[in-house]
């Protein structure tokens, strides 16, 4: 036999073989397990299908309650038990799709023997849906298939047992009329900025001790000198200071857009708000609205679980609260992360920056420090066409000094850290005074001056309010770098 032909030979083997095992796997490939999940494939049954529009009314009966829903003409839910109170639109709309297109992931028996075994026998779970022109119809829901892959269940006339799948026909043996009540305490649906919609917030909490006051300040006065990257928002009390927008704007959206995790119960009696801290609040956080209109939430005691979540166990860290929101007469559960009001510290709503004027901006600054005066003016020139493009030289008592050194200093004049709200008056003369005054003669003048309070520390004072404590290490430092400008020396810029 020539090399050609043993070649031929060889691969028209292997063509044989291969075909054989093909033959193979397609004979004996096994068809899907019983129970496997096939909710993700096409091959659904429809048991049932009508237009959600026709459904009038559900009446879910469970182990836990007996929940009736309602769809008006305008397609409009509502749960009976709510009484009004707001019904969560989505969550309602899920189950009445569920049961206008009723779908099975696949037929379990075409004639099941023993309905005791598929929790059918007297189903914990019935679902009566009502029709425009009358026409009912129900489904049973049964147990858990062994692989948690579904519910059994049947369709009233119908003798086939289905596998459904979990969601949504299962949380309708779980969920009770209170957990259709909206999670959703505040909503910003014009989709407008917080700052559009809210004038004041104010916030009382444990860790602060005093409440925290922030509102929109019209024709204020210090705003030329606000840091740069300051909220529109200012704190008013129980000191003026400066908000600092990040960590400020997350506290803000609360008041536009605030769900809770859980509902805990409707219609609490008063015994129950004082089990729930909520007669005696950990927090109390209000939004004044611009039209008027106020919101208020409420936070109770700290849980170390969802309260709401049977099968979540506690543990020993604090994951959220209860909360009401004033005016809505049900009990919710907020997880700690979902209030940033609650947890961020009063340091990171605020700049520590207690004044920022623009060297561009400042015509004089006057320093009062150790029985010495020493004045400093600036002079700022244009170095472009762009006007932020601007040179700033000065003299200290007349003396010209190294531009780069100013700005050295002046640096360091505006670094002056409030480390603690101060609201005492402090006694005796200032042992350093600061005053500002601008180009702009419309601006008013900024005087900030420094008490020694003790304990290492000096009190920050700005326009004769007492607002901020820094490190007294600050006012040293500065005593030795304004002797150090008025020479023309390099500053030190640290404290």
């Amino acid at each position: 036999m020539n090399k050609k032909k043993k070649v031929l030979l060889v691969g028209g083997i292997v063509l044989l073989v291969l075909v054989g095992v093909l033959a193979a796997l397609l004979l004996f490939s096994p068809e899907e397990e019983e129970g496997v999940d096939s909710s993700s494939s096409d091959s659904t049954v429809n048991l049932l299908e009508k237009n959600i529009n026709t459904l009038t009314k559900l009446t879910i009966k469970n182990e836990k309650d007996e929940i009736v829903m309602t769809q008006s003409e305008d397609g409009v839910f509502a749960v009976e038990a709510l009484k009004g109170l707001p019904t969560d639109q989505s969550s309602v709309k899920e189950v009445f799709s569920a049961m206008a297109v009723i779908d099975a992931v696949k037929v379990v028996s075409d004639s099941p023997e023993n309905l005791e075994e598929y929790g059918l026998a007297d189903p914990k779970t019935v679902v009566e849906a009502t029709q425009k022109d009358g026409e009912r119809y129900s489904l049973k829901i049964g147990v858990k298939s062994p692989l948690n892959d579904g519910y059994y269940a049947m369709l009233d006339g119908d003798p086939k047992l289905y596998l459904v799948q979990i969601n949504p026909y299962g949380y309708l043996s779980t969920k009770a009329g209170k957990d259709y009540l909206s999670k959703a305490l505040t909503s910003n649906d014009e989709g407008k900025e917080v700052e559009e919609l809210v004038q004041k917030i104010t916030l009382s909490r444990e860790d602060t001790g005093r409440e925290l006051v922030f509102e929109q300040v019209e024709n204020d006065a210090e705003a030329h000198y606000s840091p740069m990257y300051a909220s529109a928002f200012v704190m008013t009390s129980p000191v003026k200071a400066y908000v600092e927008s990040t960590y400020f704007g997350d506290v803000a959206d609360a008041a536009v857009s605030f769900d809770a995790a859980s509902v805990v119960g409707i219609f609490p009696t008063q015994e129950q708000l004082g089990e729930y801290g909520l007669l005696e609040p950990t927090a109390v956080y209000t939004a004044f609205m611009k039209d008027g209109s106020q919101v208020q939430v409420k936070v109770g005691k700290a849980c170390y679980s969802d309260p709401a979540a049977e099968d979540e166990k506690a543990g020993t860290e604090i994951t959220g609260y209860y909360v009401q929101l004033v005016g809505r007469d049900a009990v919710y559960y907020a997880r700690t992360g979902q209030m940033p009001f609650l947890t961020t510290t009063v340091f990171d709503m605020i700049s520590q920056i207690p004044f920022a004027p623009n060297i561009t901006q400042v015509d004089t600054l006057t320093i009062s420090a150790e029985g010495v005066e020493y004045l400093i003016d600036f002079v700022q020139t244009e170095t472009g066409s762009d006007s932020n493009s601007v040179e700033v030289t000065g003299t200290v008592n007349g003396k010209e000094v190294d531009k780069d050194k100013l700005a050295n200093f002046y640096i360091y004049v505006v670094s002056a850290l409030a480390n603690e709200l101060y609201t005492e008056t402090p006694a005796g003369s200032p042992i350093l005074t600061l005053t500002f005054r601008f180009n702009d003669a419309s601006l008013s003048p900024l005087t900030v001056a420094f008490h020694d309070v003790g304990d290492r520390k000096a009190s920050i004072t700005v326009n004769g309010q007492t607002r901020f404590a820094t490190r007294m290490a600050y006012v040293t430092a500065f005593f030795e770098n304004v002797k150090a400008i008025a020479a023309n020396q390099a500053i030190n810029p640290n404290y």
